[in-house]
């Protein structure tokens, strides 16, 4: 969410505080469930309150601030003041009921869907993004790296690079994933894709590529998380998920644009290449397709 010396707003310390909550210690965290809960409670309360109300220390709640980009716990209490008392556009995302109507469900998992991605749009580092694309330019392979539903995400970009001219590989297989990195030289990319930033497997295999001397990207929703501090580059998402609909559902969506931006600066940075590459791509297969006949 941009370097340490920018200032969040409200709406983007109450996005950033989520993101970071995994990598907080217990205490930490129940100051974050509070400004994620009661934001409009404490930005009317006294730092002496908000430690007698947690049983947190007061030292803890500025180290908090201080990590929400804050000066302190007045500046944190300020900007949340200033976002309730100014109405700032403010989104909730919307629980599933088992009373819902099946219309119901339909709008709820749209809405959800484009807070998700509205999120993400507010507190997005287009500077990251930028040294994804410029590391994209002259690539001369990318190895994708995930697991489970992160590795659709993975099998569906490499299904784009490809049909431009990039070299590309996806691995869902752990063993595949580490012999695939260690191959990987200066001039190659691995990008690993992690909703929780932890998952063990694609964590390895972004450390066997950077051994390797391959420029490593993260796409993941939790900033601070393992796989940030394996990643040259950190492409964070910033998405609220339902414990019914699981932890990556939302996430998944937003990932998908992140890698589709990707792919279209791509195509943008060398159009004429690729757009061959498309073609050429395109007819290969357009006989495995079903025409009916004009008649």
């Amino acid at each position: 969410m941009g370097d340490d010396e920018h200032q969040l707003n409200g709406r983007d310390i109450i996005i950033y505080t989520r993101s970071l909550y995994p990598s907080l210690s217990n205490k930490e965290k129940k100051i974050a469930e509070f400004i994620l809960e009661n934001h409009v409670d404490l930005s009317k309360m006294t730092i002496n309150e908000v430690s007698d109300k947690l049983k947190v220390s007061e030292a803890t709640i500025v180290k908090l601030s201080k990590k929400l980009h804050c000066e302190g716990y007045l500046s944190l209490k300020k900007i949340l003041s200033d976002y309730v008392q100014n109405k700032q556009d403010e989104y909730f995302q919307e629980e599933y009921d088992v009373n819902d109507q099946p219309e119901d469900i339909f709008m709820k998992v749209f809405r959800n869907s484009i807070i998700a991605l509205q999120d993400t749009m507010a507190g997005f580092d287009k500077n990251e993004f930028k040294k994804a694309v410029d590391s994209l330019k002259n690539v001369n392979k990318v190895l994708l790296l995930g697991l489970g539903g992160s590795g659709s995400i993975a099998d569906d970009i490499a299904h784009k690079f490809l049909k431009v001219g990039i070299e590309v590989q996806s691995y869902r297989d752990t063993h595949m994933q580490l012999m695939a990195a260690s191959l990987l030289n200066e001039g190659d990319i691995a990008i690993g894709i992690s909703h929780s930033g932890a998952t063990v497997a694609v964590n390895s295999a972004l450390q066997t590529a950077r051994r390797a001397g391959a420029t490593t990207i993260c796409i993941t929703n939790h900033v601070k998380s393992p796989i940030t501090e394996n990643a040259d580059i950190q492409l964070v998402s910033y998405a609220n998920n339902s414990p019914i609909t699981g932890e990556n559902a939302v996430t998944r969506i937003v990932h998908l644009n992140i890698l589709d931006a990707l792919y279209n600066a791509v195509v943008l940075n060398n159009y004429q290449q690729t757009t061959q590459n498309l073609e050429r791509t395109n007819l290969a297969v357009k006989h495995q397709r079903i025409h009916k006949d004009n008649k």
